[in-house]
């Protein structure tokens, strides 16, 4: 039984672990240059990114979601790529 309170124990101090990782950990965020609805350009900073529009996604709703001066942060990004 011993074995079971000590994990419960050490459990919410995980939580707290990836807690405070993820409040030390900054997402890029990306400003939308052009979008021609088969390509993006986005930019931030110095750094530059070529995004081609994701095959599941139509032209009008990539350039809906990625808006020529609109930010996305690297997050979301992924998940407009994700099927």
């Amino acid at each position: 039984m011993p074995c079971g309170r000590q994990r419960l124990r050490s459990y919410p101090a995980a939580i707290q672990q990836g807690k405070d990782e993820a409040k030390t950990m900054k997402t890029k965020t990306w400003t939308v240059i052009t979008n021609t609805g088969k390509r993006a350009d986005l930019q931030s900073g110095l750094e530059k990114k070529d995004v081609p529009k994701p095959t599941h996604i139509s032209a009008r709703d990539f350039v809906h979601w990625l808006a020529p001066d609109s930010r996305i942060d690297d997050n979301s990004l992924r998940s407009l790529f994700k099927q």
